[in-house]
């Protein structure tokens, strides 16, 4: 099944996008009125005015700043956009301004005082913003709340144009879809450093990404948001585009109604979700996490990312339920997801699944690790297993080196014998679902022992292509010949000896200083920071410098420029003598939500790592 509009709805999308164009073909839009014998004036003041550019270089264009405030200024955002020319900046001054229906028909960059110091409020009054056809708008610093579209879309945003928004929040806003935005067809959204939390809708809770529709988010965290049928975190509906990197969705629903589906993510176009988590979301049918439709094909390729505690409640895939084209999963945990049928993942058409662990999931009946019902589901170097209800149920292709756990012959609940090993519980041995240094997302560490440690000749995924790196961005097999199965690579670790660090934060350009100072442990055999991965956890925010970005300094210092996830940065190590080593590291853009004093702060090079608290 698939999310529907009315032809009634279609037609008000319709009328409002022509309507400027009607006025102009009518004549109403506002115009200049010169007379006749103002002519020779005129043609005297051009004459003049070109005489002066001949005469004096030209100066260069530049962009105004228009303020909105209580009184003293302009005292509503849509006056200062009339009176604004493409290429300004409308600046917010307000706490909380009270507005609805503002139409950016004009490229614009429209900014408050940051998400907790401005908010621009609907009062349920209609589409708090709404992004015309062809203009380019940049919303920042910001919270849009009480938005309200309740017979179309976008209650918060309503975007036809090109839309980046950043470092703002969206709550509280409703719609018939799109809550929080509505991404039209054809329009283009860019979403980083921001919260879309607590919005509503009866289609995309969170985000309605409109057939064509291209959205890109990073970076951000989608939570508490509903859906009355399906996306209750986000739809994205038939030829629409959505990337998800480096973001959060948890706590999203899709209930209430019929055959409500997708807690986190209803997709029927193409969905890519790298580095991300889905957690807690809830479907009352299918697809608690990720829902994969059949219709239009949808199409998801899911990366370095931590699907747990999602549920479906009554049928199937409480992790993802896959009856589109393909999903495709690498380097990925599933953990402690739920449903009837198809705990971690309900497949009945094309499924692969490479180097990724699957473990704690449960169904009711059949599947508790994977259920493949007439579909296709490849897995390679993966481990399916401490599943209730059966690791797996259906036929599963397997190849390369697998584990699963529940030790039954085959039939009901087994993954087959075929390239899967049947271990105990305590042969796999796997940790706890954790934030393990250096990832970003949660992952199942392998603990000393485990059957999954240098078990895989082959490293690589189903289709062939070299698996360089674990889920958290450790490198696989560092000086041996073989690698581990799963999404986790086991990696001996020595602690420094000392670690001690200074912090600055910025909230507001999500800028980062830190000044560190660490010495190596007795067991370590040096750090390498030119053929060494270097990550760094600072809170909630973590990156990882791939190995052999570094570069040699003439005074003897390491040192990294660059962007990573969209996050410019910049790192230096310098070695001060007997293994003391210091480490330097800046940035701007970083999403640095949640983070409150104390502030753990880990420093791992290679297999050297160290923890600190620092109150910033």
């Amino acid at each position: 099944m698939r999310a529907k509009r009315s032809s009634t709805n279609i037609s008000t999308a319709l009328a409002a996008v022509t309507r400027p164009f009607r006025l102009l073909r009518c004549g109403q839009l506002p115009r200049s009125k010169r007379s006749h014998s103002n002519v020779l004036g005129t043609a005297t003041l051009v004459l003049l005015t070109l005489l002066a550019f001949s005469l004096t270089p030209p100066s260069p264009s530049y962009a105004a700043t228009l303020t909105v405030c209580a009184s003293g200024c302009y005292t509503t955002i849509a006056a200062a956009i009339a009176a604004a020319n493409a290429g300004d900046t409308i600046s917010i001054t307000d706490a909380v301004h009270t507005e609805a229906g503002i139409t950016v028909n004009k490229t614009l960059t429209i900014q408050g005082q940051g998400a907790a110091n401005t908010a621009v409020n609907g009062n349920k009054a209609g589409s708090v913003f709404i992004v015309n056809f062809g203009v380019t708008a940049t919303i920042q610093d910001m919270t849009i709340q009480n938005g309200s579209a309740p017979a179309f879309g976008g209650g918060g945003i309503l975007n036809y144009g090109t839309l980046t928004l950043s470092n703002s929040t969206l709550s509280g806003n409703s719609a018939d879809a799109g809550g929080g935005i509505f991404n039209f067809y054809g329009g283009g959204a860019t979403i980083s450093n921001s919260t879309l939390s607590g919005n509503s809708s009866n289609f995309g809770g969170g985000i309605y990404n409109f057939d064509g529709g291209t959205a890109a988010i990073s970076n951000s965290t989608l939570s508490g948001n509903s859906a009355t049928y399906d996306g209750g975190g986000i739809l994205n509906n038939g030829r629409g585009t959505v990337t998800i990197s480096n973001s959060r969705l948890s706590g999203n629903s899709a209930s209430g109604a019929y055959y409500a589906s997708g807690g986190g993510i209803f997709n029927s176009g193409t969905a890519t979700i790298s580095n991300s988590t889905l957690s807690d979301n809830r479907a009352t049918y299918y697809g608690g996490g990720i829902y994969n439709n059949y219709y239009g094909g949808g199409t998801v390729t899911i990366r370095n990312t931590t699907l747990s505690g999602n549920s479906a409640t009554l049928y199937y895939g409480g992790g993802i339920y896959n009856g589109g084209n393909t999903v495709t999963i690498n380097n990925s945990t599933l953990s402690g997801n739920s449903a009837t049928i198809g705990g971690g993942i309900y497949n009945s058409s094309t499924a692969t699944i490479s180097n990724s662990t699957l473990s704690g999931n449960s169904a009711t009946y059949y599947g508790g690790g994977i259920n493949n019902n007439g579909g296709t589901t490849t897995v390679k170097n993966s481990i399916v297993g401490n599943s209730s209800g059966g690791d797996c149920y259906g036929t599963i292709t397997a190849s390369g080196a697998n584990l699963d756990t529940d030790g039954r012959a085959i039939g009901r609940g087994t993954c087959g014998s075929t390239n899967f090993t049947q271990v105990t519980s305590a042969q796999l041995n796997l940790g706890p679902l954790a934030l393990n240094p250096p990832g970003t997302t949660a992952t199942q560490a392998l603990l000393p022992g485990s059957a999954a440690i240098d078990a895989v000749t082959d490293c690589t995924d189903v289709s062939g292509n070299p698996v360089t790196t674990d889920q958290r961005g450790v490198g696989r097999h560092p000086g041996e010949s073989a690698c581990d199965i799963g999404a986790f690579e086991f990696v001996d670790q020595e602690p420094f000896a000392s670690f001690s660090a200074k912090l600055s934060l910025q909230f507001s350009q999500g800028a980062i200083s830190l000044n560190s100072a660490f010495t190596l442990g007795a067991g370590s055999t040096g750090v390498s920071p030119l053929t060494e991965a270097v990550a760094l956890r600072v809170g909630n925010f973590s990156t990882t410098i791939p190995a052999g970005s570094f570069e040699l300094k003439s005074n003897g210092s390491f040192m990294f420029v660059g962007t990573i996830n969209g996050v410019s940065m910049s790192a230096k190590i310098t070695p001060q003598g007997s293994n003391n080593y210091t480490f330097q590291f800046v940035c701007t853009g970083a999403n640095l939500t949640g983070i409150v004093n104390p502030v753990s702060v880990t420093l791992t090079i290679g297999d050297d790592t160290g923890t600190t608290s620092v109150i910033f």
